[in-house]
């Protein structure tokens, strides 16, 4: 037999961990948004165990901004214009750039992937890195599960 109090205990334990997924939510949706008359560009890639553990660096227009480690997420806000993603790679990869146009308020995701062992011999890493646009709808689940690291 169950009793009120052990109803009424599950009952806030499970207010409880609502409400902290609403704030978890909440939290994930303002860092999406950049401040007045800048972008946003996320730059995230996905925890694959075993695979690939090299983090390539990212440029924009030719300048470092960052490194994308596995399981790792970083935000670039930047000025309204048109921007050249790249990941490095040791031999020129088609698709291994991402060329946006950014207008103020606009912010998107933008998902480094690997093909383990597809450069050439005397590459090193061996590894190719591509960059792909992550659907608006799902930035927010990448969100959730990656390491925020914040703006860099």
């Amino acid at each position: 037999m169950i009793s009120r109090i052990g109803i009424r205990g599950a009952t806030a334990s499970i207010a409880a961990a609502l409400l902290l997924c609403a704030a978890a939510m909440m939290a994930v949706a303002q860092a999406q948004m950049p401040p007045a008359g800048m972008a946003r560009v996320w730059f995230l890639r996905e925890l694959e165990p075993g695979m690939a553990t090299h983090a390539p660096p990212i440029f924009s227009n030719t300048q470092p901004i960052g490194i994308a480690a596995q399981g790792d997420a970083f935000y670039r806000d930047v000025p309204p214009g048109t921007y050249e993603f790249e990941v490095q790679n040791c031999v020129e990869e088609p698709n291994s750039a991402y060329r946006a146009a950014l207008e103020p308020g606009m912010v998107i995701g933008i998902e480094v992937t690997v093909a383990v062992d597809y450069a050439p011999l005397g590459c090193s890493p061996r590894d190719a890195y591509y960059l792909r646009l992550v659907p608006p709808q799902s930035l927010a689940g990448y969100l959730a599960h990656l390491v925020n690291l914040g703006a860099r």
